[in-house]
């Protein structure tokens, strides 16, 4: 059949059958090749930028793991019969500011982890900066894990000299009703 064809007829029969193979091949091969290689590219990229952020967290969580660590380390180290009320009591007394306080109000929340979040709001009357800073200084530096959560202050409404202060103090107990860790 092809010999009986014409010169011509057999040129444009062969373009027609490049030109159906260039596009069932263009169609079928390359398009579908290209697509998913777009495709790919755009999943790595997305794989990167998670890959990127789960090191961050990693670093992040790490860096709380060790806090963690040092948080239980401290516990341990701390006399057994640690509690917020004596010791705060005990700092106010080597801070000088024993006789201004007006009251402290114990609370205490169990957490998770054999642990209990103890609270003291303590409310001092007739101090001066330079006393709230010695107590907070003390409060603050101790190995007692003892952290100012809450602090207003008021000037004296007699004498502006004078500062009226309450506080919310802080710390991690183990629990004794919860399991130790």
């Amino acid at each position: 059949m092809w010999d009986k064809l014409a010169r011509r007829e057999r040129l444009v029969l062969s373009v027609g059958l490049i030109a159906i193979v260039a596009i069932v091949l263009l169609q079928f091969a390359i398009e579908p090749y290209v697509a998913a290689r777009k495709k790919l590219t755009k999943t790595i990229r997305t794989q990167e930028t998670i890959l990127r952020e789960m090191r961050a967290l990693s670093a992040a969580y790490g860096e709380i793991k060790e806090g963690e660590a040092a948080m239980h380390s401290a516990i341990a180290r701390r006399d057994p019969a640690f509690t917020l009320f004596a010791g705060v009591e005990k700092k106010a007394a080597a801070a000088g500011v024993r006789p201004y306080i007006r009251s402290m109000h114990p609370a205490r929340k169990p957490i998770s982890g054999g642990y209990a979040e103890s609270s003291l709001e303590v409310a001092l009357e007739r101090i001066t900066l330079r006393q709230l800073t010695a107590f907070l200084q003390a409060i603050e530096a101790s190995e007692d894990m003892i952290r100012v959560r809450r602090l207003t202050v008021r000037k004296g409404s007699d004498n502006p000299q004078y500062l009226s202060v309450t506080t919310l103090l802080v710390t991690l107990e183990r629990d004794q009703a919860g399991a130790q860790p």
